[in-house]
This record gives C-alpha cells, structure tokens and sequence, in this order.
C-alpha cells in the first residue's frame, strides 16, 4: 500500500467500524490474531471487539470520530482525532 492507501485504510476503521458499526470489516481489515489494546494491557480479540464498539455506542449513542492529522512513516499510520458523544450510561 501507499501512504494515501494506508490513510483511507485508517479513514475507514475509524468511520465504518466506530462511527458505521460496519463490523464485517473487523474480519476483512485484521489477521485472526488482532487483539485490540486497552488501558491496563486489557485486550479484546477480533471475535469480542463487536461487543466492545456496541457497549461503548450504548453508553454514547451519537459518538463521532473526526481527524485532524494523518501522518505516515513506513507501515505506520498515526491519526490524530477527536471522538465526540454525549455519556448516558
């Protein structure tokens, strides 16, 4: 990929899946292995990330993402964003 490839591919996880709710892209966009990283080394598997995006969209019904800054070095993107919602849970 090239740097503009990788950066819609950031675009995308962040829109489709947060924003979208798109899950069918987690299996498309990651390898069996991915684990999403939290706070405290928690991580959630690929098969329990769903859950995870519909807790959080539970407890911030309108929750939006926007990006400020995409940066690219190698294989490495780095989005810098803000994720907007109200908290009713």
């Amino acid at each position: 990929m090239n740097a503009q490839e990788m950066k819609d591919a950031a675009r995308r996880w962040i829109f489709g899946v947060w924003d979208g709710a798109d899950y069918s892209l987690i299996a498309e966009m990651t390898s069996e292995g991915y684990a999403f990283a939290l706070p405290r080394d928690v991580k959630v598997s690929r098969a329990d990330l769903p859950d995870l995006i519909e807790m959080y969209r539970a407890s911030i019904p309108d929750l939006r993402n926007s990006i400020h800054e995409q940066l690219v070095d190698g294989n490495v993107v780095v989005t810098r964003g803000t994720t907007f919602g109200t908290h009713t849970g």
